[in-house]
């Protein structure tokens, strides 16, 4: 992958925060988050570990066949998306989300006006990330290398991978909700969407 200009790791930069920023007022909400932090969130409360340090090494197990596939796949955003999200959305939850009174995260309408407002903000910040150009997280690049070797196309790849992150995080005891289910089947076409809405003001 060719060095990104100081514009696209600023944009990486920018996108890869507030997706960790806004994951822990979409968690707090409990209607449903991406299946990565689905599967993240059940191992955290299998194992009794933090959210953030299972995200990383769930991310560092993915990133063995990234590194052994798909190296094309490999930027310094990879590295950025591995270590930030799941440390940075703990650090939001413990500095900021755990300390805001906890009725608006229960109590309607205040919860449903947080989860639809923090899962926009989710997916503006991964349409950043990913229209940065600067490296797929190991936990997409998965799903691209499924494609690959299978030959299949992208969007069935990432159906199935997103389907069987589910099936791991409901056997680690995690408890699927519809708002799963919705986000794992939209997130994709929705983040596209929000990329070309943005690339007008993101191209030179």
């Amino acid at each position: 992958m060719s060095r990104p200009a100081v514009r696209d790791v600023l944009l990486m930069i920018t996108g890869v925060l507030f997706m960790g920023i806004s994951l822990a007022f979409v968690r707090r909400a409990g209607y449903g988050t991406d299946t990565c932090s689905f599967l993240t969130a059940s191992l955290s409360a299998r194992l009794g570990l933090s959210f953030g340090l299972i995200m990383v090494m769930t991310h560092f197990i993915l990133f063995i066949p990234q590194l052994a596939f798909g190296r094309d796949l490999i930027g310094i955003g990879t590295v950025f998306n591995m270590v930030l999200v799941g440390p940075v959305s703990d650090l939001t939850d413990f500095t900021v989300v755990s300390r805001l009174p906890q009725a608006i995260f229960t109590s309607q309408p205040h919860r449903s006006v947080i989860f639809i407002i923090s899962l926009s903000c989710f997916l503006v910040s991964c349409a950043l990330y990913m229209n940065s150009g600067t490296g797929q997280a190991p936990f997409d690049a998965a799903a691209t290398l499924i494609s690959r070797s299978a030959h299949l196309p992208y969007f069935i790849a990432r159906i199935l991978w997103d389907g069987l992150t589910i099936a791991l995080g409901i056997i680690a005891g995690g408890r699927v909700t519809a708002g799963t289910v919705i986000i794992a089947l939209t997130l994709g076409p929705v983040v596209s969407f929000i990329g070309r809405m943005l690339s007008g003001h993101l191209t030179d």
